[in-house]
């Protein structure tokens, strides 16, 4: 497939009223390629629809996910293999990860004025509340 910018340089030389064979050879192409592009600029392209490895163990797939939700990837390639699947790991999580609702992302966003809230990580610290006050909160802490 040749570039964009070969095509439009092709319309362009057709314009400037240059014979295909000359737009050819400018260009090192084939004549009957300069002819194509002049009709269809942009011609489609045959995709060819072919069988996946994974196709005969999809079943089995929907079925492991079904018992187990959350089974790893790499288990189910360990126990399709064992079935005589002969494809690779990343197509699988390909599906997987087409078939498997995305996680979503819990959390919670608030908004205070400065001044109004301290944070404070749970752990455990020698701090006092006198110098949780002292450190610039202005609320007193709820302990």
């Amino acid at each position: 497939m040749i570039t964009r910018r070969i095509v439009f340089e092709i319309h362009r030389l057709a314009q400037e009223d240059w014979t295909k064979s000359h737009i050819a050879e400018q260009l090192a192409l084939n004549r009957q390629t300069v002819t194509k592009y002049l009709r269809n600029p942009t011609p489609e392209r045959k995709k060819l629809q072919r069988p996946s490895k994974l196709d005969p163990f999809r079943d089995d797939i929907r079925a492991m996910l079904e018992r187990n939700p959350r089974v790893l990837g790499t288990v189910i390639h360990q126990r399709l293999t064992a079935k005589g699947y002969q494809g690779g790991l990343t197509i699988l999580k390909d599906f997987l990860r087409s078939i498997r609702p995305a996680p979503r992302r819990v959390f919670l966003r608030f908004e205070t004025l400065p001044g109004e809230q301290c944070q404070i990580d749970w752990g455990t610290s020698a701090a006092s509340p006198t110098a949780i006050r002292s450190a610039g909160c202005t609320t007193s802490p709820s302990f």
